[in-house]
């Protein structure tokens, strides 16, 4: 993500700050906790040097809809002020005992300790309903056993206070769970009710390149072999990118390189991928990712281009009854039609299930619940397949209208479908595969 954002914006990070970030990149939290540390110590030095100039002083922080890395900064930061004394005693006050007890009793307060609270602003005191009638056309006669709705009603606190920033950035409370629940988001693979969700450049469809730049790197394909090769290319480490990847490939795809290979060969074109891992430690080198001494897991899913004679011949495999229960899919094309294993009539001409959502990367962590950062479900997939062929028309228009390698893209945009398969086994590492090259 950063070196994504850092190119966007033509920004060049230092050598020594990316030296910092290398050093932990197998672990989420603490990559988030040494931007922590970079961004607070940037602050510490803008502050040092505008204390020593007039002008107004503030600082804007963007932050991609995740929260608590931007609390810990302004708690590290000294950003948040303190509240004044006589807010902060007031707080303290209205949170006392309500002068109405349960249960109907009076409260035999002193007068003076009435008048006292009645001078000061309404708050949640003698709220309580409890064993009172709740009266809201005519003050209450008899406050013993009656409250109006004002009293009924609880007053909501002030969201930005002190205590809430905090709450937020150690991840406690309502508002912590809130803010640190999608605290691993993962691209298009993450959560889509998470509202950090998704790509972050904001472009919408597009190739993230010139004209030329376009052609230098995939040439003029003018068959479905140039096709083949260009995959082919990528997975081997040959191309440095395709329309749908502007990275490599990681270093854990090389444990199913010969699957990719075999695949895209046979022109069936993989744009994500991942192998299956069984509670490898957190640790771990190509695999590991999260807090230490954690463990953690992986189905094995390929998302991949198919030409629709091939995709109806696999289709009948995937919804075959002994898959049923080890395998899903989705399924999408440009025109917008839509098929899932979620649909039970491919089966048995019922009605169509209800959506489903599958974590296929999941971690166990001390002191933590399970940890989803990868989940593929209808939403996300849908939208994706959108943008995905959307990419297609983009790379066409590289070329001129009407010519071989126009007409080649454009064709394959019509009659391909994008087909997302998971496999559920998590144990058995070549399941997927030989499920689909057999």
């Amino acid at each position: 993500m950063i070196k994504r954002t850092t190119k966007l914006s033509h920004a060049k990070i230092p050598d020594h700050l990316l030296a910092r970030l290398d050093a932990v990149k197998g672990d989420d939290e603490r990559i988030k906790m040494v931007g922590v540390d970079i961004v607070s110590e940037l602050i510490d030095k803008i502050k040092d040097i505008k204390s020593k100039t007039p002008g107004p002083k503030g600082f804007h922080f963007y932050t991609l809809n995740l929260e608590k890395a931007v609390s810990f900064i302004l708690e590290r930061a000294n950003l948040i002020p303190d509240p004044p004394e006589n807010e902060e005693a007031i707080a303290v006050d209205e949170l006392a005992i309500p002068s109405l007890q349960i249960n109907g009793s009076a409260n035999m307060r002193s007068s003076s300790h009435s008048r006292s609270r009645q001078s000061r602003r309404h708050s949640s005191v003698a709220s309580d309903p409890h064993n009172r009638v709740i009266v809201g056309d005519r003050p209450a006669i008899y406050p013993e056993w009656e409250a109006t709705g004002q009293e009924a009603g609880v007053r909501a606190e002030a969201i930005n206070t002190r205590a809430n920033t905090l709450a937020i950035s150690e991840g406690e409370g309502v508002l912590g769970r809130e803010a640190t629940w999608d605290d691993f988001p993962n691209g298009r693979f993450g959560d889509a009710r998470s509202p950090a969700y998704g790509e972050i450049d904001g472009y919408g469809v597009s190739l993230h390149m010139s004209v030329t730049q376009a052609v230098k790197l995939w040439g003029y394909p003018k068959t479905r072999q140039d096709i083949n090769d260009l995959f082919v290319k990528h997975i081997q480490g040959e191309l440095s990118a395709i329309p749908w990847s502007e990275e490599e490939l990681r270093a854990e795809s090389s444990t199913i390189q010969p699957n990719l290979l075999q695949l895209n060969r046979k022109g069936w074109w993989t744009v994500a991928s991942q192998p299956a891992v069984n509670g490898l430690r957190s640790s771990d080198g190509t695999f590991g990712w999260g807090p230490p001494n954690g463990f953690v897991f992986q189905k094995s899913f390929v998302e991949f281009f198919i030409p629709t004679n091939e995709w109806d011949t696999l289709k009948v495999k995937l919804t075959s009854p002994e898959l049923q229960d080890s395998v899903c899919f989705y399924a999408s094309n440009a025109r917008g039609d839509y098929l899932s294993s979620d649909s039970s009539d491919h089966v048995n001409g019922s009605t169509e299930a209800g959506p489903s959502t599958n974590a296929v990367t999941w971690g166990v962590f001390p002191g933590k619940e399970i940890i989803t950062p990868t989940i593929i479900e209808e939403v996300s997939f849908r939208a994706w397949s959108e943008e995905a062929f959307g990419i297609w028309g983009e790379w066409a228009k590289v070329y001129g209208r009407g010519s071989e390698s126009e007409k080649l893209l454009s064709g394959i945009k019509d009659d391909y479908w994008l087909v997302n398969v998971i496999h559920h086994d998590f144990v058995e590492r070549d399941a997927l595969w030989q499920l689909l090259l057999s």
